[in-house]
């Protein structure tokens, strides 16, 4: 496993923002699944541990990736992961406080060194319940409306 600190750029920018969960059905404040979500693809073919990397909004809220939120194999009962194995994904769930606006937000991602790996800008083009993610065939391409995949690649 590649701790964040033992980064090299390269390595560093094969982890992508994949599927945002912005409006989970019903009022928001659940736990894992019945809550906002981000999930990150790893496009390297080294896990890599994601120990204090941040994910933010536009308003500045703070998520920091920790076990005590993140999930990699959809075992709720474990004490959670924040290892992202090779091609392969991370959830990161905001558990009872959502922060991220239905009517439109960025979401950022940033390393334990504070730099920017990734972002996203989101509209309010998806339903409740809905996600909008990569295509899976087209990292550069945003879809809406897609059917949620946590923990696996999009259904488009």
């Amino acid at each position: 496993v590649v701790q964040a600190e033992e980064f090299s750029n390269n390595i560093e920018q094969t982890i992508f923002i994949n599927e945002i969960m912005f409006n989970p059905e019903g009022n928001d404040y659940g736990n894992w699944q019945e809550s906002e979500w981000i999930e990150l693809f790893n496009h390297s073919d080294q896990a890599i541990d994601l120990t204090n990397w941040v994910l933010e909004d536009e308003a500045n809220h703070l998520i920091e990736i920790t076990n005590q939120n993140s999930d990699n194999n959809q075992n709720f009962a474990d004490q959670g992961e924040t290892v992202i194995l090779p091609h392969s994904f991370l959830v990161i769930y905001v558990n009872g406080a959502p922060i991220f606006n239905n009517s439109g937000d960025v979401v950022y991602l940033q390393n334990s060194d504070g730099n920017l790996v990734d972002q996203h800008q989101y509209e309010n083009f998806t339903n409740q319940g809905k996600t909008t993610g990569r295509s899976r065939n087209d990292l550069d391409l945003w879809l809406d409306n897609l059917e949620q995949t946590p923990n696996s690649a999009n259904a488009q």
